[in-house]
């Protein structure tokens, strides 16, 4: 696995309940992406180009004009049948650092992995510093992808430190997952929003 993909298995969402700022502006339409070749975490799917090429997807989706800022909620809160909700939920479980809370939004494929992680204390302590209060975090837009609902994010507004969450909806609810982190245009998505270019049409 390369370090990239690496990142983005664990890529902690810092998400919590929307508290739209005035003059938030949220129109769903198409959202477009485009980054280069030597931006992507697996060059390998585009071997036929050259690493200053650029690659595009168009995705449906939204993004906010200006970022939403969040807050955290607690878990009696929670409310995962909205895909805003479940990213509250992510949030808010691992800025309380509540390893069951924290299962309990990831897809069951996905919480053994995460299982191991959690039983390592290190990377615990390491992860937390995320979770900082004294940081911030903003949501920048939403887009759909088959059956995936992709959240941008950001730290401290930076999109340097961005991140791409996954979600799927099962029985109801929004769940995180791993699912995309080999995923060609998901690859373009994380990698336009951290060093490339991102526009809604």
């Amino acid at each position: 696995m390369s370090r990239f993909a690496a990142l983005r298995r664990h890529a902690l969402v810092t998400v919590a309940a929307l508290l739209i700022l005035p003059g938030a502006s949220a129109a769903a339409g198409q959202v477009d992406f485009a980054t280069t070749v030597s931006h992507l975490g697996n060059q390998d799917h585009y071997r036929d180009k050259r690493p200053q090429e650029r690659v595009e997807v168009s995705l449906p989706g939204t993004l906010y004009a200006p970022p939403i800022t969040v807050a955290v909620v607690g878990n009696e809160d929670a409310d995962r049948s909205t895909l805003l909700g479940a990213v509250a939920s992510d949030y808010s479980a691992w800025r309380n650092n509540d390893a069951q809370w924290i299962l309990s939004n990831f897809v069951p494929e996905d919480q053994q992995g995460l299982k191991k992680f959690l039983a390592n204390e290190e990377l615990r302590k390491a992860n937390s510093v995320i979770f900082s209060p004294d940081r911030t975090m903003e949501v920048w837009g939403i887009v759909n992808y088959k059956e995936y609902g992709l959240v941008l994010f950001t730290y401290d507004n930076n999109r340097r430190f961005g991140a791409v969450a996954t979600f799927r909806k099962m029985s109801g609810d929004w769940k995180r997952t791993n699912a995309l982190s080999g995923d060609r245009v998901f690859d373009v998505v994380w990698s336009a929003f951290r060093s490339g270019d991102v526009t809604k049409k």
